[in-house]
């Protein structure tokens, strides 16, 4: 047997037990401070907070406010009630636009930004999930500055423009790079914007706001499918194309996780900016997909095909193979300083099946949508129909089956 194959063989039967390891780690130069997790998963916080969340419908949001809310403080949403409304009837809800950046990114005119129902009130954390837009995050940090105590600002990885450039390890001392005047952006520059958004923040709030920096969020009401395609994929069983290199790193963030990270920052007023992502020690794709193996028991295999083939084929990186991107040049992204603050993992077979049963769900109301006939309905896809899969894998076994091809001239 192949050295190679017999090492990813035993890496992927450990993957679990690895990605417990990683999950759990917390090194011992990193001093006592207990993680996130541990720290806060006992019962409620030893102090009432009264906390602000700038939208917490979505994602993100509900996994912030469950957690806020198990922990005993009191939450009050700000958001336009568009999305999710019944979510949290129970809760107040004030109503208001900080800017409809949806709106602006598809070039339509944005709403005026309505902060009027912010006024005359005060809250001990803002956390906000919402701040895309460096103009409408000026108006609402400016607003909020004398009304909260601290400020926590969900920002992103993408802030470091070497992040999908370089190979290089990401820490918060990383350069943001050269960052223009807003004025001179003359489309959405995602990145940019989230670094304008926290210099806008600290502007307003110095020395109070967390800027927390996460990378791919994924689990539990994930719409994107970056994530879950995997473990639903998994879950169909059968020869799995696994893409390029098995030791690819892989590096994303249990939403979970991270909303109780945010509720924890806004607990401990820590400030300064935090890497939010998983895990303390790499974790290899090889080990993410025997980890969905192991997580969800079906029959599956993994067939592992290379980067210039799958190129030949056509197959499109994100989209149909979700998490890969050719030539893998990601840098990787260092999160001791927010494992000292508090950040800590689930399991990572709980992430997995959190992300399948939100998939599962997604699937059987879009079936049943289309056969009640509703209008606008639309059939399930997957990401890589079984149809193209198969074609994919049955070109690259004749491929490794034929003949060396003959050197030129002979």
């Amino acid at each position: 047997m192949d050295p190679a194959t017999t090492r990813r063989t035993l890496l992927g039967a450990g993957a679990l037990l690895a990605a417990g390891s990683l999950v759990r780690s917390a090194r011992a130069d990193e001093g006592d401070a207990k993680p996130a997790a541990e720290a806060d998963s006992g019962g409620k916080a030893p102090k009432r907070l009264k906390i602000l969340v700038l939208g917490g419908t979505r994602f993100l949001g509900p996994a912030i406010v469950d957690h806020a809310l198990a922990r005993g403080h009191e939450v009050t949403l700000f958001n336009r009630g568009r999305s999710n409304p019944e979510m949290y009837a129970h809760l107040e809800t004030l109503k208001g636009n900080r800017g409809a950046h949806a709106d602006a990114r598809r070039g339509r005119p944005a709403a005026p930004v309505d902060l009027a129902s912010l006024e005359g009130r005060t809250w001990d954390v803002a956390i906000d999930t919402s701040g895309y837009w460096p103009e409408f995050v000026e108006a609402s940090s400016k607003q909020l500055a004398k009304q909260v105590g601290h400020y926590v600002f969900v920002s992103s990885i993408s802030v470091y423009p070497s992040f999908s450039k370089s190979a290089e390890e990401i820490t918060e001392e990383t350069s943001l790079g050269d960052l223009k005047p807003r004025e001179e952006y003359k489309g959405f520059d995602y990145g940019a914007f989230k670094a304008l958004c926290e210099q806008a923040c600290e502007k307003h709030m110095p020395g109070r706001v967390a800027h927390v920096r996460p990378g791919l969020i994924v689990g539990d009401r994930d719409a994107t499918r970056r994530f879950g395609e995997w473990p639903l994929r998994v879950h169909r069983g059968g020869e799995v194309i696994a893409p390029g290199n098995p030791e690819g790193h892989c590096q994303f963030i249990d939403v979970k996780d991270l909303g109780r990270f945010c509720v924890h920052l806004g607990e401990t007023k820590a400030a300064g900016a935090f890497n939010a992502n998983g895990f303390d020690s790499h974790l290899s794709f090889a080990e993410f997909l025997h980890g969905c193996k192991a997580a969800i028991r079906t029959d599956v295999s993994f067939t592992w095909v290379a980067e210039d083939f799958l190129e030949k084929q056509k197959v499109r990186p994100w989209r149909e193979l979700p998490n890969w991107i050719p030539a893998e040049a990601l840098a990787w992204v260092n999160v001791r300083k927010a494992i000292a603050a508090g950040l800590a993992f689930r399991p990572i077979c709980d992430t997995i099946r959190d992300a399948l049963a939100w998939e599962l769900k997604q699937k059987a109301a879009a079936e049943k949508a289309v056969a009640d006939g509703v209008e606008g309905a639309r059939p399930w896809r997957w990401a890589m129909t079984p149809e193209r899969e198969a074609e994919v894998l049955k070109a690259w076994h004749a491929h490794t089956l034929a003949p060396p091809a003959k050197p030129e001239g002979k």
